[in-house]
């Protein structure tokens, strides 16, 4: 579950990264290159005790290192409320964060029409009476879409 829940309080990010560019390889590009510092700068691949003194305090207050060593607890069976709590802070933090902005960013970046998405209008902030007349006949049902 924890595992879980840190995927998806990160996947808010990514999910602002994916609103705010133009194409898949560039919110796949954008994506990794924040990604990557982050997963190296932690304790999933090296103990924080070896690496250099000025970024050990980086690394272990690191949420991918905070995870890593809750989900080494867990493994082994020995978990301490120490361990939990700054990986719950994180989840919540990163969440309370960054998902209102991917929403407010999809809810203002995303034309709608009734339930079914219309293709961007050239310059123009409502869509046209006659294309939503398919959408209406299906059972769709917005404000401007009258």
């Amino acid at each position: 579950m924890t595992a879980v829940s840190f995927g998806w309080a990160m996947s808010w990010i990514l999910a602002n990264i994916g609103l705010r560019v133009k194409d898949p390889e560039t919110a796949q590009t954008a994506g990794f290159v924040w990604l990557f510092p982050l997963s190296f700068v932690s304790s999933v691949f090296t103990p924080v005790a070896t690496m250099p003194g000025w970024l050990q305090p980086i690394a272990r207050n690191n949420p991918v290192t905070l995870v890593a060593n809750l989900l080494r607890g867990l493994a082994v069976g020995h978990v301490e409320a120490a361990m939990v709590w700054p990986v719950l802070a994180w989840i919540v933090g990163i969440t309370a964060v960054f998902a209102p902005m991917a929403v407010r960013r999809y809810r203002t970046s995303v034309p709608t029409c009734g339930r079914v998405p219309l293709p961007p209008a050239s310059g123009r902030d409502r869509p046209r009476p006659g294309e939503c007349r398919e959408i209406r006949d299906q059972g769709g049902f917005d404000q401007d879409c009258m």
